[in-house]
């Protein structure tokens, strides 16, 4: 392995554990990721003595930095400094990566918000991916959907309401209701057709859900019990 060295028949680890390729001497040629080699010490440091810096070529150059920050004569500067709402950036002025929701605008040149209830997007106009509870509209706009809903594909439907609550359809109408405050959640139809019953309620007994909960009796200790 690179690890090794060759001496006197045997194959012998080489001394440094931070070391990737040794020599034949036992020196090391080159360090592991992350590492450099000190000549002065003859062994391989860690990059970290550098702030931010994952990849460095001496205790003073950095190559390649932590994500969110750029390389700048050897050294990691937070993209934050200069450019605000980016996660990425290859210099003080070009953001490669936007915080989520926002958009890197090569005019401003800055990370500008992407539009209500957008999540992804390449300019405000143009949305990729919108929030829950909004819509992905014909023109890359983000519309609610109906109140109570987690993910609808328009105005009109809903594929899943939120937690605690039902999806109705009268015929005139499509909501999402609530549950009876003793469901946990609920698949209707009706409040009260619980699939989970919360804390202080229970079902039935032998029963399986959906079923309606009940809440449990509470009874006062005895002064006994009190101690």
């Amino acid at each position: 392995q690179n690890q090794y060295y060759f001496d006197a028949g045997k194959c012998v680890l080489a001394s440094d554990p931070n070391c990737g390729i040794a020599s034949q001497m036992g020196t090391c040629q080159t360090c592991l990721f992350a590492h450099f080699y000190d000549a002065a010490t003859n062994t391989c440091r860690p990059c970290t003595i550098i702030p931010n810096c994952v990849s460095c070529a001496s205790a003073s150059i950095c190559i390649v930095c932590q994500t969110g920050y750029y390389l700048a004569n050897g050294n990691c500067t937070s993209c934050s400094l200069s450019l605000k709402n980016c996660d990425s950036c290859s210099s003080a002025n070009k953001c490669d990566q936007c915080k989520t929701g926002f958009f890197w605008n090569s005019t401003s040149e800055s990370c500008e918000a992407c539009m209500m209830g957008c999540l992804h997007c390449s300019s405000n106009f143009a949305c990729m991916t919108c929030k829950i509870k909004y819509y992905q509209t014909s023109t890359f706009e983000c519309s609610p959907c109906i109140p109570n809903c987690d993910v609808c594909q328009d105005s009109n439907n809903c594929t899943a309401c939120s937690a605690k609550h039902y999806y109705s359809d009268n015929g005139s109408a499509i909501k999402c209701l609530a549950c009876a405050t003793t469901c946990a959640d609920c698949i209707g139809p009706g409040e009260k057709n619980c699939s989970k019953c919360v804390a202080n309620a229970t079902m039935p007994v032998g029963t399986k859900p959906p079923q309606a909960c009940t809440c449990l009796l509470y009874t006062s200790p005895s002064p006994r019990d009190r101690g």
